[in-house]
């Protein structure tokens, strides 16, 4: 039905899009509305060099007074979603599950999770004992000893600070998907508003874009390299989606006819998942980032330093 520019939940275009795109039946049923302007007295396509009208009859085309289709002219109506599309099916809550891990992993305590050999408590405990050892701990097998805590020390500060990295990672992934989504969703809110209002020959909102690249290298305030206090990936998501939005630029909506206005949206759209593609490549491989990126990450966390015998 296109007779009305009522919401279509049941569209078929956007059946298997995330539910993140709230406005997206909005944006269906106007444009199948503007798809069908033989039903209904909206806008309509006047001749072939792009003339249109916000109003007509709900008649076929060339009828009196004449128009030719659809202000969409050539434009499909899942062209409109193709964007939606490709942020869609990435299950960012997921990633609360291995961020945990790794959180355990660096700041794990005394208990039944794991190994005590393995746990934060055990190092700082151990820390302390040599350290109170090295006051008159004065033979040479005591300096060895010594010397291994040093290396342990310089292990232990560098593996912690990379599985903090590796968890900011993995929340940078899952907060650039849910602001491209964000940006998208809010685009196709400013794109209805914007036909509306162009229907009645008055102003719109061009819209604005968190930037996305902001979440790379948020911060989350000071790190204990000891791992006492642990963060959870409510903590990560919250700082990274600040960062996120600390920032705006425009969404670009503009035109003078439906016809451009329509344009600019899937210009800006198509412009959203570049600064998704732009984000992810700089979280795998940004010099910036240094051996903090995703491609060096994993090869830059020694193994422990062994006693030698």
């Amino acid at each position: 039905m296109s007779a009305t520019t009522d919401p279509q939940p049941g569209h078929p275009a956007i059946q298997h899009l995330d539910k993140a795109f709230t406005n997206a039946p909005k944006l269906a049923g106007y444009l199948e509305y503007l798809a069908h302007p033989e039903q209904n007295y909206g806008p309509r396509l006047l001749d072939s060099v792009g003339s249109e009208s916000s109003i007509g009859e709900p008649q076929p085309p060339n009828q009196n007074p004449p128009y030719v289709g659809s202000v969409l002219r050539e434009l499909t109506i899942p062209e409109f979603f193709a964007a939606a599309d490709v942020l869609s099916g990435q299950d960012v809550d997921a990633l609360g599950g291995p961020v945990g891990v790794i959180e355990e992993m660096r700041h794990r305590k005394d208990g039944p999770q794991g190994p005590l050999q393995d746990t934060a408590d055990v190092w700082i405990r151990l820390d302390g004992a040599i350290d109170a050892l090295d006051k008159s701990w004065t033979s040479d097998s005591g300096k060895g000893v010594v010397t291994i805590l040093g290396d342990m020390r310089v292990w232990y500060g560098h593996r912690t600070e990379k599985l903090f990295v590796m968890s900011k990672r993995l929340v940078e992934f899952g907060v650039a998907i849910r602001v491209a989504r964000r940006n998208l969703n809010d685009l196709m809110g400013k794109l209805v508003d914007g036909l509306e209002a162009h229907t009645r020959d008055s102003g719109f909102d061009a819209g604005v874009f968190s930037i996305i690249g902001k979440v790379v290298g948020f911060g989350v305030g000071k790190m204990e390299p000891t791992g006492v206090a642990s963060l959870v990936f409510g903590t990560f998501y919250d700082q990274a989606m600040k960062a996120a939005q600390a920032d705006t630029k425009s969404a670009g909506l503009e035109g003078a006819k439906f016809y451009d206005i329509l344009r600019s949206y899937l210009d800006g759209a198509r412009q959203v998942c570049e600064d998704m593609a732009d984000t992810v490549h700089s979280l795998l491989t940004n010099a910036d980032l240094g051996d903090n990126s995703i491609t060096q990450l994993r090869g830059t966390i020694p193994p422990p330093p062994t006693l030698r015998g």
